[in-house]
């Protein structure tokens, strides 16, 4: 195992445990039963996840994400808090797909009936976000081929102009976009979570399993099937200073226009549940060699300043003006950044700061104007507002490559999460011998 699986299952070691006696009492439960109780706890989930005029986003009930749910443990990406919430549902969910995939993909088909049933006509834009929809592993192939080859259940009467789904890059293939191509809306944009343009930080720290040369083939290949790319991409990487996420987000922009990605999705990092930022907030916030350093910066760590998330957008877009269309902000990640940004902003100059950053960001996303990005960073970056970034940002810089602040991070919390961590510094050492700049 890579050090960075090693510590997000460590982080999720008691979920794991928790979820794993969830699946011997529903082991224990009479089939019919169980598929009952699965569709009466579905009836009182909202599979909806959000819904405008612009778009909807529903969330279908599946087994969870195959790069997280392992056999001996819950080990994803390492920023990702999915499937948190529904340990006992997901458990439940999983013995089904074992017992009867044909129960199972009909409470497939019931999430997305009833998202459907409540939402009526469709918005422009429709995103079906399973976890990885082209995985035989989420939705096996005899699944795959009775409800959407042969029943075709996400094709609509009144189909939208854009319809999206979520699909990890090494799961592409050609038949099976043809066949999602087909049912869907007019216009099929396909989304991979890529975080990063540097090979090494999207396996080794971001926890992705898929490399630059994986990612290449899917964008060509979805292009093949007639469909768009639309990259998911992080602005703030976990245990990395501002300056360093800012360097990270521009070279991915850069990176992924090279390589023909029709879309780029841009998300902040947020402090979620058993995510490593979320970790290095708990555990790392009081650890003298990571304040020294500022990679912890009490109540802010784990987050990227507002003044950080605007200027990685501004300078991306001043340095490549014919990027800006391609550039959207997440529907789903912004506002939890919001929320989280208003609810730590206690002194007046914070919440004034916090007020501007936000407001600024959310003219950009209406109308795509970089002016209203320009005109916040004039008030942010002079005169008292600009004050406790400015700091942070000296305090930083004595971090001076972004290997530094991963090998800084790693055995620290290796620190944390092993009495005897020797071993798993060895091995960060070891794999961080494989670093490069250059994607």
């Amino acid at each position: 195992m890579l050090f960075i699986e090693e510590i997000m299952k460590k982080i999720w070691e008691k979920e794991y445990i928790q979820f794993s006696s969830y699946m011997e009492e529903a082991d224990k439960i009479p089939l019919a039963e169980l598929y009952d109780n699965i569709q009466k706890e579905l009836n009182g989930i909202d599979t909806v996840v959000k819904q405008d005029k612009k778009i909807t986003m529903i969330a279908l009930a599946t087994s969870g994400c195959p790069h997280h749910v392992r056999k001996d443990g819950f080990y994803g990406c390492s920023m990702c808090d999915y499937d948190s919430c529904y340990m006992e549902s997901l458990a439940k969910i999983n013995v089904l797909k074992r017992k009867s995939p044909e129960m199972y993909g009909e409470i497939i088909r019931r999430s997305l009936k009833n998202a459907r049933e409540r939402i009526g006509k469709p918005s422009v834009v429709e995103l079906i976000t399973g976890y990885d929809c082209l995985s035989s592993e989420e939705i096996p192939d005899d699944v795959y081929q009775e409800l959407i080859v042969r029943e075709k259940i996400f094709k609509r009467k009144v189909r939208p102009v854009v319809s999206i789904f979520e699909a990890r890059a090494t799961s592409i293939t050609l038949d099976k976009l043809h066949v999602w191509k087909e049912n869907l809306g007019k216009k099929v944009i396909v989304e991979l979570g890529i975080e990063v343009a540097n090979d090494w930080i999207r396996n080794h720290w971001i926890n992705k399993a898929a490399t630059n040369q994986e990612v290449r083939y899917a964008v060509d290949t979805i292009h093949q099937a007639g469909c768009e790319v639309s990259a998911n991409i992080l602005i703030g990487i976990p245990g990395c200073t501002e300056e360093q996420s800012i360097f990270l987000f521009k070279e991915a922009v850069r990176w992924l226009s090279e390589i023909g990605c029709d879309h780029i999705l841009c998300s902040p990092l947020c402090r979620k549940n058993r995510t490593l930022q979320e970790f290095l907030y708990q555990k790392g916030k009081e650890n003298p060699r990571l304040c020294k350093s500022g990679i912890v910066h009490g109540e802010h760590t784990g987050m990227p300043y507002t003044q950080t998330v605007i200027r990685a957008l501004y300078e991306t877009i001043c340095e490549a003006p014919d990027m800006a269309p391609q550039i959207t902000l997440s529907p789903a990640n912004f506002p939890i950044y919001y929320r989280e940004l208003e609810r730590l902003s206690e002194a007046d100059l914070e919440k004034k700061a916090t007020k501007i950053g936000i407001e600024a960001l959310k003219a950009f996303e209406a109308t795509g104007d970089c002016s209203k990005l320009e005109a916040a960073l004039s008030q942010l970056m002079t005169g008292a507002l600009s004050d406790s970034y400015r700091e942070l940002l000296k305090q930083q810089s004595v971090v001076t490559t972004i290997l530094d602040s991963f090998c800084l991070w790693g055995e620290e919390t290796a620190k944390i999460l092993w009495e005897e961590p020797t071993g798993a510094i060895a091995q960060l050492r070891e794999e961080a011998a494989a670093y490069q700049n250059l994607y």
